[in-house]
């Protein structure tokens, strides 16, 4: 083992790495070499120091099922958390981490932690710009969030009541519109009384415009009812409001625009399509005729079908006499909506 140890130390790139591996293996991660191995040049030392540390919190059994020590504690049952010290030499290396993979397995990782813990090291991880854009990270570092949600909401909740950590620019744009619909979907009033909350809090326009687009991905397919006064109040006080949310609301005047929208021509076909879809799941009453006539004239085969989709989620006779007299007009790019339909 203390050739081990040293090897990892004094040694470079893999084979740094494999001794690593051989001593994680052989007799478990002891402190002084986690140590080293999260200071090491090589970013896979330091990737897999942060795996094996988190790992033997994760995984606290595996070392009693295998007959080897526990390192990292002294639980009968193995660690339930990181040592502090270990757990401020990561934070340390997350404010100086120049490796996305790095990076990327330390949100993967904080997920094995308790909620403390690993709601600190997504927060160190969120705060590199950097990786906005990145495929990964902000993912990971929601996966974290989302799995504590239902365990530790309170916990969840308080990191949203920090102004910087709202504006952070991956908490922007990765995690604010998934919190919002992740309360949006469970829809009990606690939930939506949360995501009241979260509106009250957004002081920028982005904050709430990606909070509005989470809320309304919540409600695809269904109307806005049953919503507590606050939060009805904090979605049209918002100034942002989409003329989607203004309809999934019930508002009638949006109602209104919206099919002056879908029967207008000079709309675009796309903005059309949308509108259609979106009327045919509220189920307006006042919209199945505007529906019908679209259904049956517009030139464009998408928008046709989405109407002819939004119109069989209504119970109407009459349906079926206007569109087979429409039959022979319908292109072949139709004619599958139309039988759906019918």
């Amino acid at each position: 083992a203390a050739k081990l140890q040293q090897l990892v130390g004094s040694r470079k790139d893999l084979e740094s790495l494999g001794a690593l591996w051989a001593l994680y293996q052989g007799f478990g991660l002891d402190r002084e070499t986690a140590l080293v191995a999260l200071r090491h040049e090589y970013p896979m030392v330091r990737y897999w120091a942060v795996r094996f540390i988190c790992d033997d919190v994760g995984f606290a059994n595996k070392r009693t099922t295998i007959g080897l020590a526990d390192t990292l504690g002294e639980l009968k049952d193995g660690p339930t958390q990181i040592p502090e010290d270990l757990l401020e030499a990561i934070l340390a290396q997350v404010a100086r981490e120049e490796n996305a993979e790095v990076r990327s397995q330390i949100a993967g990782s904080a997920r094995r932690l308790p909620v403390d813990q690993a709601l600190t090291l997504v927060t160190a991880v969120l705060k590199h710009n950097e990786d906005v854009d990145d495929l990964y990270v902000p993912l990971l570092c929601w996966w974290v969030l989302e799995i504590n949600l239902d365990r530790h909401r309170d916990a969840v909740m308080a990191l949203f009541e920090d102004s910087y950590f709202r504006s952070e620019p991956m908490v922007v744009k990765h995690i604010l519109g998934r919190m919002m619909r992740g309360l949006a979907l469970k829809g009990k009033n606690h939930d939506l009384q949360q995501c009241a909350r979260l509106l009250a809090l957004a002081g920028e326009q982005e904050q709430v415009d990606e909070l509005l687009k989470g809320f309304e991905q919540a409600y695809a397919g269904r109307r806005m009812v049953g919503l507590p006064e606050n939060l009805a109040r904090a979605l049209v006080d918002s100034g942002r409001s989409s003329l989607e949310l203004r309809v999934r609301l019930g508002d009638a005047a949006a109602t209104s625009e919206a099919i002056a929208l879908l029967k207008k021509g000079e709309t675009a076909a796309n903005e059309r399509t949308a509108i259609a879809r979106m009327l045919g799941e509220v189920k307006a009453d006042e919209s199945l005729q505007p529906l019908l006539e679209v259904s049956v004239t517009a030139t464009d085969a998408e928008l046709q079908r989405a109407a002819l989709t939004a119109v069989s989620a209504f119970d109407e006779p009459a349906i079926g006499e206007r569109l087979l007299g429409a039959f022979a007009k319908f292109s072949d790019e139709v004619r599958p909506a139309f039988f759906d339909l019918m």
